[in-house]
């Protein structure tokens, strides 16, 4: 999730997004370590389209580590 925000630059950050538009991504985690790390996720901007993208890659993922 971070890499979708500026938090690892924003070369990561482009590729992250060309990852979700291609659809390789398969699941997500937040690898929230510290405060700063939850406070980002809170301010990532999604684009309607990405957060529908996004919302398939999410229920996997809690099916498989809930």
């Amino acid at each position: 999730m971070l890499s979708l925000s500026e938090h690892y630059g924003k070369g990561i950050q482009k590729m992250a997004f060309k990852l979700l538009e291609n659809q390789m991504i398969d699941y997500i985690s937040s690898d929230a370590h510290r405060m700063e790390h939850l406070e980002k996720l809170q301010h990532i901007k999604l684009k309607s389209k990405e957060i529908e993208m996004l919302k398939p890659i999410i229920e996997k993922s809690k099916e498989l580590f809930a």
